[in-house]
């Protein structure tokens, strides 16, 4: 009787290391699409959370999610009464059976085309509070007053960031508005963050024009109408009757205060007190904004209702004023007796600097 034989297998049957089948028969991804595809993925991962962390508030948010916190907690939660073996073996899944396809880096390489594009299209404008905060609130340029937002809070030392659609074939304008700030006109651009610091980003020259005591008595019963012009573009206040009037800017701009104390101080010394609240509610001669440049002139003439002339045209030079400075100027309006021959009402504007 023979000896039974126990067949061996050869060593060199086995599968070579490295190829797609191991010992036991499982597959094993396949070094070049799985690397490529997992490369892939990690680079439109960090491009996406930089974008996100660059240009908008939403990254806390963002990395709640991908920590399964926030709206994803059911998913956490979840994931806890799974076993370990059933976790595992979803991850056996994707590591097995997605990440090793062999087109999966060209669908993201696609996706990522798409999202860049769509970056191409969306620019960030990022307000920062120095030192003192404040509302802020940011419109279109030619925003009705019923597509106006409201105010957002600015915390001292914090920032906000508004996302804006701004594509290559038409970009945005935008007028971001600080309480209290002349505001600042922008035009967005894609993929850019533009980062304006109150109060430094929002100083640009701006006048007060204010009537001295008589003549905003006199104006006050007998209203005329304000002709403004700069560079060839003129502006008409109708019904003006003596009151302090904001140039190139809105009436929320503040009149800093120890420009109020020194109004009152002057009053008082003329006893017409009663005056004051002309100068402190002013009106705006607002848009569109005047690029003003020191050295240029403001002309202001004064004229009735039928367009008669009542004061001939005075002017007032716009000021240099060094930087970080307050940009608030103020001019004071008078109507005085002229000698000039071409003048023919005898009497002229007059604007000098406060």
């Amino acid at each position: 009787m023979e000896d039974p034989v126990t067949s061996v297998a050869d060593p060199r049957d086995a599968a070579p290391s490295g190829s797609s089948r191991g010992v036991q028969g499982s597959p094993v991804p396949e070094t070049g699409p799985y690397k490529l595809n997992l490369f892939v993925t990690a680079v439109l991962g960090i491009a996406v959370s930089w974008w996100i962390y660059h240009f908008t508030d939403w990254f806390e948010a963002f990395a709640s999610l991908l920590a399964l916190g926030g709206i994803f907690s059911w998913l956490a939660f979840v994931a806890k009464i799974l076993p370990e073996a059933r976790l595992k073996d979803i991850q056996d899944w994707v590591d097995s059976s997605v990440l090793t396809r062999r087109k999966l880096w060209l669908a993201f390489i696609l996706i990522g085309a798409v999202l860049f594009v769509g970056a191409l299209c969306v620019g960030t404008i990022e307000v920062q509070a120095l030192r003192a905060g404040g509302p802020v609130r940011i419109q279109k340029a030619l925003a009705t007053e019923k597509e106006v937002p409201s105010w957002e809070l600015l915390s001292a030392n914090g920032h906000a960031r508004f996302v804006i659609w701004s594509p290559p074939w038409k970009r945005t304008e935008m007028l971001v508005k600080v309480s209290g700030l002349p505001d600042r006109a922008e035009t967005v651009q894609g993929l850019t963050r533009v980062e304006m610091q109150v109060p430094d980003s929002f100083r640009r020259p701006v006048l007060m024009l204010r009537p001295t005591a008589a003549l905003t008595q006199q104006l006050e019963g007998q209203p005329k109408v304000l002709v403004v012009q700069y560079r060839g573009d003129h502006r008409e206040v109708r019904d003006y009757h003596g009151q302090s009037l904001w140039i190139n800017c809105d009436t929320d701009v503040d009149i800093p205060p120890e420009t109020i104390v020194g109004w009152r101080a002057e009053l008082e010394r003329l006893n017409a007190v009663q005056l004051l609240g002309h100068w402190t509610n002013p009106q705006s001669l607002d848009r569109p904004v005047w690029k003003f440049e020191p050295g240029r002139q403001v002309e202001f003439e004064l004229r009735d209702e039928r367009n008669n002339l009542v004061a001939c045209r005075g002017t007032y030079t716009v000021r240099a004023l060094a930087e970080h400075n307050d940009a608030r100027q103020v001019g004071i309006l008078d109507a005085k007796e002229s000698d000039n021959a071409n003048c023919i009402p005898k009497i002229a504007v007059s604007v000098t600097p406060e």
